[in-house]
């Protein structure tokens, strides 16, 4: 009698004791945490266009740079290879607002075809006038947010229909954007061989096609 009076106690606290380990509720394992350390995720690199629109890059990609013909903060004019066929030669002038805000420019570019010595050939610039003779659409504005571009088309004939005078062939080509802005000189592959006749066509600048 003695002996079971002695385990009851026992046995009770024993069940107590299971019954507070078993109400415990389970929480989340610890996480090791380096005191000092920065724990904020590692942000995506981001690429700048030149229009100004990130490109968010996944997976943490390195970003490349990407191809442009800004080479300074301006308007800047390149030439595409002239493309002759039949005596007709064409070429596309395209301007890139390589500034930090949008830019509107309406018109024509206005054009100088200059000689081996870089002086002007006296060419006679025919404004509104499509590749095969019939009329340009009007001058319109085009707004050109930054990396954006526009086109002109310049076109002439390589005719020779005097002795008297020398054929023109001009290397390269001035261009003023806009009126009052800076003139650039690009080079033309081949050169402009105007021929005698002296005349060069030009398109207004546009968006592209």
């Amino acid at each position: 009698m003695h002996t079971l009076r002695q385990l009851v106690p026992a046995t009770l606290a024993a069940a107590v004791l299971l019954l507070a380990v078993g109400c415990e509720e389970p929480g989340p394992k610890p996480r090791d945490v380096t005191v000092g350390a920065d724990t904020s995720p590692s942000p995506t690199p981001e690429l700048t266009l030149p229009g100004g629109r990130p490109e968010v890059r996944p997976g943490g990609e390195e970003p490349t740079a990407p191809a442009t013909a800004c080479e300074a903060d301006a308007l800047q004019v390149t030439a595409e290879r002239p493309d002759a066929a039949m005596g007709l030669r064409a070429m596309a002038l395209t301007l890139t607002n390589c500034t930090g805000a949008p830019v509107t420019v309406q018109g024509y570019p206005g054009l100088r075809p200059l000689d081996e010595e870089g002086d002007p050939t006296g060419t006679r610039i025919d404004e509104g006038l499509t590749p095969d003779g019939q009329e340009a659409p009007a001058p319109m504005p085009v707004r050109l947010d930054p990396g954006e571009t526009a086109t002109s088309v310049i076109s002439w004939r390589n005719t020779v229909d005097r002795v008297d005078i020398p054929a023109v062939r001009a290397p390269g080509l001035e261009v003023t954007p806009a009126p009052g802005g800076a003139p650039q000189t690009v080079t033309v592959d081949g050169g402009l061989d105007l021929g005698t006749t002296g005349r060069l066509r030009v398109t207004p600048w546009s968006e592209p096609r």
